[in-house]
Protein backbone atom coordinates (compact mmCIF):
# COMPACT_ATOMS: atom_id res chain seq x y z
CA UNK A 1 0.00 0.00 0.00
CA UNK A 2 1.13 3.11 -1.13
CA UNK A 3 4.73 4.77 -2.56
CA UNK A 4 8.16 2.87 -2.03
CA UNK A 5 9.74 4.63 1.40
CA UNK A 6 13.34 4.10 2.35
CA UNK A 7 12.38 2.10 4.78
CA UNK A 8 12.60 -1.12 3.13
CA UNK A 9 14.62 -3.53 2.24
CA UNK A 10 17.36 -1.40 0.06
CA UNK A 11 18.57 -4.65 -2.12
CA UNK A 12 15.16 -5.06 -2.71
CA UNK A 13 14.49 -2.04 -4.22
CA UNK A 14 17.43 -1.98 -6.14
CA UNK A 15 16.00 -5.00 -7.70
CA UNK A 16 12.79 -4.25 -8.50
CA UNK A 17 14.37 -0.65 -10.25
CA UNK A 18 16.55 -3.27 -12.52
CA UNK A 19 13.83 -5.69 -13.35
CA UNK A 20 11.47 -2.30 -14.27
CA UNK A 21 13.69 -0.96 -16.69
CA UNK A 22 14.42 -4.43 -18.12
CA UNK A 23 10.89 -4.55 -18.49
CA UNK A 24 11.09 -1.20 -20.24
CA UNK A 25 13.07 -2.73 -23.54
CA UNK A 26 9.78 -4.89 -24.78
CA UNK A 27 6.52 -3.43 -25.63
CA UNK A 28 3.93 -4.24 -23.59
CA UNK A 29 1.63 -3.00 -20.35
CA UNK A 30 4.43 -2.31 -18.53
CA UNK A 31 6.01 -0.11 -21.10
CA UNK A 32 2.70 1.28 -21.70
CA UNK A 33 2.36 2.62 -17.80
CA UNK A 34 5.90 3.78 -17.42
CA UNK A 35 5.25 6.08 -20.62
CA UNK A 36 2.07 6.96 -18.88
CA UNK A 37 2.95 8.31 -15.53
CA UNK A 38 7.02 9.42 -17.52
CA UNK A 39 4.84 11.93 -19.30
CA UNK A 40 2.97 13.12 -16.04
CA UNK A 41 5.94 12.90 -13.86
CA UNK A 42 9.42 12.37 -15.36
CA UNK A 43 12.01 9.71 -15.70
CA UNK A 44 13.02 9.30 -12.25
CA UNK A 45 9.90 8.46 -10.81
CA UNK A 46 8.06 6.68 -13.48
CA UNK A 47 11.24 4.08 -12.97
CA UNK A 48 10.16 3.89 -9.41
CA UNK A 49 6.73 3.87 -10.28
CA UNK A 50 7.00 0.74 -12.58
CA UNK A 51 9.43 -0.86 -9.71
CA UNK A 52 6.49 -0.44 -7.28
CA UNK A 53 4.27 -2.04 -10.20
CA UNK A 54 5.78 -4.93 -10.58
CA UNK A 55 6.48 -5.38 -6.30
CA UNK A 56 2.43 -5.53 -6.59
CA UNK A 57 2.09 -8.05 -9.35
CA UNK A 58 4.87 -10.20 -7.80
CA UNK A 59 2.82 -9.59 -4.48
CA UNK A 60 -0.86 -10.74 -6.43
CA UNK A 61 0.99 -13.89 -8.07
CA UNK A 62 2.05 -14.96 -4.84
CA UNK A 63 -1.02 -14.74 -2.92
CA UNK A 64 -2.63 -16.79 -5.66
CA UNK A 65 0.02 -19.15 -5.27
CA UNK A 66 -0.96 -19.18 -1.82
CA UNK A 67 -4.19 -19.41 -1.85
CA UNK A 68 -4.32 -22.45 -3.98
CA UNK A 69 -2.07 -23.93 -2.02
CA UNK A 70 -4.91 -23.61 0.90
CA UNK A 71 -7.47 -24.63 -1.11
CA UNK A 72 -5.56 -27.77 -1.89
CA UNK A 73 -4.79 -28.84 1.72
CA UNK A 74 -8.34 -28.40 2.71
CA UNK A 75 -8.96 -30.85 -0.33
CA UNK A 76 -7.00 -33.26 0.95
CA UNK A 77 -7.51 -33.01 4.79
CA UNK A 78 -10.09 -35.23 6.37
CA UNK A 79 -11.88 -31.92 8.61
CA UNK A 80 -11.76 -29.58 5.27
CA UNK A 81 -10.65 -26.51 6.87
CA UNK A 82 -8.82 -24.29 5.45
CA UNK A 83 -5.49 -23.94 7.17
CA UNK A 84 -3.02 -21.03 6.11
CA UNK A 85 0.27 -22.42 4.52
CA UNK A 86 2.92 -22.95 6.42
CA UNK A 87 1.02 -22.11 9.28
CA UNK A 88 0.53 -18.14 8.75
CA UNK A 89 -0.57 -15.93 5.99
CA UNK A 90 2.30 -14.15 4.59
CA UNK A 91 1.88 -10.41 3.75
CA UNK A 92 3.76 -8.15 1.68
CA UNK A 93 5.19 -6.67 4.89
CA UNK A 94 6.62 -9.85 5.98
CA UNK A 95 7.68 -10.65 2.78
CA UNK A 96 10.22 -8.11 2.09
CA UNK A 97 13.86 -8.78 3.11
CA UNK A 98 12.95 -12.68 3.58
CA UNK A 99 13.04 -15.34 0.89
CA UNK A 100 9.79 -16.38 -0.84
CA UNK A 101 7.94 -18.90 0.62
CA UNK A 102 7.98 -22.39 -1.05
CA UNK A 103 5.92 -24.64 -1.68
Amino acid sequence: MGHISKEGNRLLRWLLVGAALQALRKHGPLRSTYVRIQQRKGNKIARVALARHLAEVVYHVWEARDRLHRVFKASWSFGGELEPAHGRDFRIGQMIGQPPPVF
